[in-house]
């Protein structure tokens, strides 16, 4: 019985094993990815939409997005990031600018994010400048990748945001933790075979 079991361990192939490491990296990375809705993109980790065209104002904006898909609304986006890179990558003229989910909050006497709550950062140099006195919502400018606060009546163009399907949600972190918990087990019980078969052969 264990001259069997050895003669088993001799007749892997090390090739076999790479291909078997390789197969679960790919199995991770299918299940890690997340498919956005419609027309939304995944930015980072959120699905967002951009909207270059028709201009809108903040209102309609707001409006607009929440037609677009279940749970739509204007984007919110403490990281301006992905967006900016999309929109190099793209090419879209960096004198455009977009309506996001933030406005001046008349109790907290400053821009909130509409959906968090919490406080809009990352503003443009000397600004926010006239929120509570005639410019109250928020703007992205693509030049800077930074924010300023306009008046709400402005056309802009729009980013709206979806939440991240829920089947991608918790069920993907739990399928994608088992999986990479299987891998290391994986590459550990191939290193140990390994060693044996190295020191049966020496042998």
């Amino acid at each position: 019985h264990r001259s069997k079991q050895f003669f088993f361990c001799e007749g892997i192939n090390t090739m076999y094993l790479v291909d078997l490491l390789l197969l679960l990296l790919w199995i991770h990375a299918a299940i890690a990815t997340v498919t956005c809705p419609g027309q939304f993109t995944l930015f980072g980790e959120q699905c967002l939409q951009v909207l270059l065209s028709p201009r809108r104002t903040w209102k309609q904006a707001r409006d607009k997005c929440q037609v677009s898909g279940t749970g739509g609304k204007l984007a919110e986006l403490p990281d301006t990031t992905h967006i900016i890179d999309y929109i190099v990558t793209e090419k879209i003229s960096n004198r455009s600018t977009f309506w996001v989910g933030a406005e001046w909050n008349t109790i907290a006497k400053e821009f909130l994010w509409i959906t968090s709550g919490s406080k809009v950062g990352n503003w443009d140099a000397g600004e926010p400048n006239l929120g509570g006195i005639g410019e109250n919502c928020v703007e992205l400018v693509a030049r800077t990748g930074k924010y300023n606060d306009n008046n709400c009546t402005q056309k802009f163009s729009t980013i709206c945001e979806v939440a991240v399907p829920p089947v991608h949600g918790s069920t993907y972190i739990m399928i994608g933790t088992t999986t990479s918990v299987l891998l290391v087990v994986v590459i550990f019980l191939s290193i140990i075979a390994a060693y044996f078969i190295k020191k049966r052969k020496e042998n």
